[in-house]
């Protein structure tokens, strides 16, 4: 065989290769994103495939090495492609997954399956099969039969997917390079006008001004400490809790008690559809940082949260079935004064049958943390953060199948279902100890839940619509919150100040965002930051302005008259306020970074 005959051997080989997966996962991509730019990873290919081809031409064997090895790890590159693919099939996106890059947070749980080590063994094979083969069509036809086999590899890698862990060196992989570098464009949610004109930029302290607000009579001061149990309800939407699609049986009957007996917030909303940024916002009264990174998960995040504004007396605690290196700020919390946290690595639970990476089993978890809330020496602060309502909906059997069905939003209602008893057994615990008459629960939602009411808006974490930000918020203690239902739109950051003004707790209402709901509050512009790079305001009026800060485009919905968001405006009318958010987004991250500097240095 000639030099040449080997070289195009060693090309065709390469590039059946590089094309069939690239192909299969810019298409997959495409689908799920709206996103088909990382073409100049297949131009690399190319490029790759002629230099292999170039150098047969002179030292064939040294070729015949190289390509063996380009093959072996393009073999590795398909897997991560792989990964990649099937993680379009979670609530997880390019954001999230960039997001985890820089905030060294790989425990993504993503899908393996037979497929991937056949994408990753097929690739040499196909190669010698090509190489050797005389240039006949007859003697090529086992090397297309085995292109083939490949093809269907990467088919079952997609189809077939099963959880395992992320592979640690993933952020090191070029291909996940090139998904994470650009931020996602969001077309058909920002088509209606592009800002290619400067805006006039408000000063930051008319953005940060807190409003004026006349403080009224707070509770008398307890004859002992309460304790305070703070239920972090996952992706709990208020539409879906309220009964907008089942109004019997209601979904959470033991939410809406105590919604009915206590202080329910009825226009709550998160300043974030990511789970780990609202509970930073609920824990710390503040908003989250606008930024890529996640600002919640990163280590050296040291701004004060709850456990930090107690006496020294509580004891203090966290339970979860998810992971706490997982979307999780976990070193916030644990600098803010929370340092005995059980997750998912910390507990002998068994795991979530449907998600058995992310989760352990949510009844089994909640009895663990009943033995502990059992335990614990008064006062404590327990907190709670469930996993059951999130994507996908594990199917916990029969005796949680409240709804029947077997769509995706009846898996939801029936995991609300499940979490709500859950809520029940802490009331009961906590009453067979004698300890609920001086216990506040605190219950909310970290975010909303989404199920298409927009288009490619699923789960929580890929839009910024109502769904993705409503979550309901109860403060329950009789002898504190009488029955109330608060009309006013209110935010996570609005949940610690007034728990703090409840447990007569001194502090800096300065250095809060939130206001105490213990004050009568004066209307107000609310703000949040979504997971895919958006920045929200909305004012009292109702004027809801979305600005993407990757590509700066923009619109307006009038939530008054529009509440469900069909009508996208134009943001030139409204010019003023869009300045005003991007004045909130720079004071924002400069408030948060010297927050956690000025607190890691005391």
């Amino acid at each position: 065989m000639t030099r040449r005959e080997q070289a195009v051997d060693i090309a065709l080989a390469w590039l059946a290769l590089a094309l069939v997966y690239r192909l299969a996962m810019h298409a997959r991509l495409a689908e799920s994103f709206m996103w088909a730019d990382a073409w100049q990873d297949v131009l690399l290919m190319l490029a790759m495939t002629a230099l292999d081809a170039a150098i047969a031409a002179v030292a064939p064997r040294v070729a015949l090495f190289a390509s063996i090895l380009l093959l072996l790890l393009a073999g590795l590159d398909a897997t991560v492609a792989g990964h990649l693919m099937a993680a379009m099939r979670i609530d997880l996106d390019r954001q999230t997954l960039r997001d985890a890059l820089q905030s060294d947070d790989w425990k993504i749980v993503q899908t393996a399956s037979p497929g991937d080590w056949l994408a990753v063994l097929l690739p040499p094979v196909l190669f010698v099969g090509l190489r050797s083969a005389p240039h006949g069509r007859a003697q090529v036809r086992p090397a297309l039969a085995l292109a083939s086999l490949m093809v269907l590899a990467l088919g079952w890698t997609w189809a077939a997917p099963r959880p395992v862990d992320w592979p640690p060196h993933a952020g090191r992989n070029p291909l996940a390079g090139l998904l994470l570098t650009a931020p996602e464009n969001t077309k058909d949610a920002f088509e209606i006008n592009d800002l290619t004109k400067p805006s006039v930029v408000a000063e930051p302290s008319a953005v940060a001004a807190p409003p004026t607000a006349q403080a009224v009579a707070l509770p008398d001061s307890a004859t002992q400490p309460y304790n305070v149990v703070w239920i972090i309800m996952e992706s709990t939407g208020t539409r879906y809790f309220s009964g907008a699609f089942h109004k019997e049986p209601l979904p959470m009957p033991t939410l809406q008690r105590l919604a009915d007996e206590g202080w329910y917030l009825a226009r709550h909303q998160s300043p974030s559809n990511s789970s780990a940024t609202s509970i930073f916002a609920q824990l710390s009264g503040l908003y989250p940082n606008p930024q890529t990174a996640m600002f919640a998960t990163q280590q050296d995040n040291f701004v004060p949260a709850l456990p930090a504004f107690l006496p020294p007396s509580y004891a203090r605690f966290l339970y979860t079935p998810g992971r706490l290196n997982f979307f999780f700020p976990q070193a916030f919390l644990k600098h803010a004064g929370l340092t005995e946290m059980v997750g998912y690595d910390e507990t002998t639970v068994a795991r979530n049958v449907g998600v058995e990476r992310m989760s352990k089993d949510e009844v089994a978890t909640m009895t663990t943390f009943l033995t502990r809330l059992h335990a614990a020496h008064e006062p404590f602060l327990g907190v709670y953060y469930s996993f059951s309502p999130h994507w996908p909906y594990t199917d916990y059997g029969p005796k949680w199948r409240r709804y029947p069905g077997n769509q995706p939003l009846d898996h939801y209602h029936n995991a609300l279902w499940l979490l709500d008893q859950q809520i029940a057994r802490v009331v009961e615990q906590l009453r067979a100890d004698g300890r609920l008459d001086h216990t506040i629960l605190v219950l909310a939602g970290d975010h909303g839940e989404a199920f298409g009411q927009h288009e490619h808006n699923w789960a929580h974490a890929r839009g910024s619509y109502q769904e993705n930000f409503e979550t309901p918020a109860v403060l329950w203690q009789p002898r504190l919150f009488q029955p109330r239902k608060v009309t006013q739109p209110t935010s996570h950051i609005d949940v610690l100040p007034t728990l703090l003004d409840a447990l007569r707790l001194p502090f800096d209402r300065t250095r809060l965002q939130g206001k105490s709901l213990w004050q009568e509050v004066a209307p107000r512009r609310l703000f949040a930051w979504s997971n895919e790079g958006i920045a929200t305001v909305t004012t009292p009026e109702g004027v809801k302005l979305s600005w993407s800060v990757a590509d700066n485009r923009c619109r307006v919905f009038l939530l008054a008259s529009d509440p469900d968001e069909r009508r996208a405006l134009p943001c030139q009318d409204h010019a003023a306020l869009l300045a005003d958010l991007k004045a909130w987004r720079d004071a924002q991250r400069a408030l948060l970074k010297a927050r956690s500097e000025a607190a890691r240095r005391q």
